[in-house]
């Protein structure tokens, strides 16, 4: 009988240890707000700054879609995987497939195409290099009309996290953007791209929320992929970003600041 009690012990802590426990820290890793942690995981193996590892971060959770997954980024600001890429190390270091596009590079080694890209063509290049309609991760910084870019793209796409760059000389609470002129560009001054307020209300028309504000990129993830979990409050990036250094950009001396928008009043009025 004594034997018997000691077999079933054993048992019992056997399936305990081996079983149950592992089951209910597993239970609690799924459960846990992954987004949170997501300030301690910034790392940069190609990209500029923190990007490579909050993306890793958030794609250790995110299922993907296709095999292998696949990303697309543009502005794209040099011909090498290695130059300051926000897509390199999934491409190079966990076998993504991609396509890379930009105004001024190309290297078909690397399957990036030199295209100049307008709201109007993108989802035309989109269609021509095969990209998917579910693809798992977007990058767009062309410094002038990207919030319209990617307003197209997300009629017609549906990217798990897009990463798109931001104006920083804009407060977060301000909804300024670049307008939707190609005939407009960059001229290396403050007058550039979109404020995280744009972002903002850019991603709540389309089901996306903010997860993250790094040093140039507003990171959105589709609510459908991140069920039931909230990001950290925009205030807390905002805090972050007063004790951090504006970007390097010389100021805009012209005039040329008054061609930017209020993406708040364009949305109600739908007119620029």
């Amino acid at each position: 009988m004594t034997s018997l009690i000691k077999k079933i012990f054993q048992m019992v802590v056997f399936t305990y240890y081996n079983y149950i426990v592992p089951m209910f820290l597993k239970s609690i890793s799924m459960n846990k707000n992954y987004l949170i942690d997501l300030p301690d995981c910034e790392k940069s193996v190609y990209s500029q700054h923190e990007q490579d590892g909050i993306l890793e971060k958030l794609f250790s959770h995110i299922s993907t879609k296709n095999s292998p997954p696949f990303c697309v980024e543009f502005g794209f600001s040099s011909t090498s995987l290695t130059g300051n890429s926000n897509s390199a190390n999934l491409i190079m270091n966990h076998g993504w497939q991609s396509v890379l596009l930009d105004g001024g590079n190309e290297n078909l080694e690397i399957n990036l195409h030199k295209s100049f890209i307008t709201s109007k063509n993108i989802c035309d290049l989109l269609k021509k290099h095969n990209v998917p309609k579910n693809l798992e991760y977007l990058s767009v910084d062309i410094d002038s009309t990207d919030i319209w870019v990617l307003r197209s793209i997300l009629d017609a796409y549906r990217p798990l996290v897009i990463t798109i760059k931001y104006n920083s000389h804009f407060p977060f609470d301000q909804a300024i953007t670049f307008p939707d002129n190609p005939e407009e560009f960059w001229e290396e001054d403050t007058v550039y791209g979109c404020s995280v307020g744009a972002v903002k209300l850019l991603a709540e028309s389309y089901n996306y929320k903010i997860v993250y504000v790094g040093g140039t990129d507003v990171y959105l993830a589709s609510a459908d992929a991140i069920p039931k979990l909230e990001p950290l409050p925009l205030n807390y990036f905002s805090i972050v970003q007063r004790g951090a250094p504006l970007r390097v950009h010389k100021p805009c001396t012209t005039g040329r600041e008054k061609i930017m928008l209020d993406y708040s009043v364009w949305l109600k009025t739908n007119s620029a």
